[in-house]
């Protein structure tokens, strides 16, 4: 008889906080990202708080940070998560840098870390943001 089990749910992950949730290898340690976006007057945020390998903490962290520097800094209160989460994610980011490598002993593959935030195409359309505000308000 099959049953319909949502798919996040056939697999529970083990206890030991020692094991990435997300792949399974070790070692892990328990990290936390943030994402902000700004919409004019509001503003959103997203925080993940999860026991992660070097190698999928630093694909997590880098995409979070990535749309963060795109998206968090259009509104007024906006401005202020985008800093706070910044400044987290990278100390995050540097704490996982200093884990070994993942020994791939778990369900699946670790995550790829893609490139690290500052070659990423995000990084580079917000200095440009930066650098175009800059100019329209020095002339």
């Amino acid at each position: 008889m099959a049953m319909n089990v949502h798919p996040t749910e056939r697999y529970q992950a083990p206890v030991d906080p020692d094991y990435c949730v997300n792949c399974g290898s070790r070692p892990a340690v328990r990290i936390s990202f943030q994402q902000a976006v700004g919409m004019i007057v509001f503003s959103q945020r997203q925080t993940v708080d999860l026991v992660l390998c070097r190698a999928c903490g630093q694909a997590t962290g880098r995409k979070m940070t990535s749309r963060t520097l795109l998206t968090g800094w259009w509104g007024l209160v906006a401005v202020l998560w985008n800093l706070v989460g910044l400044v987290r994610n990278a100390r995050s980011l540097r704490r996982l840098g200093r884990l070994a490598e993942p020994d791939r002993a778990g369900w699946e593959p670790p995550s790829n870390p893609g490139r690290p935030v500052f070659e990423r195409w995000t990084t580079i359309a917000f200095v440009l943001g930066v650098v175009v505000l800059t100019l329209a308000l020095a002339l």
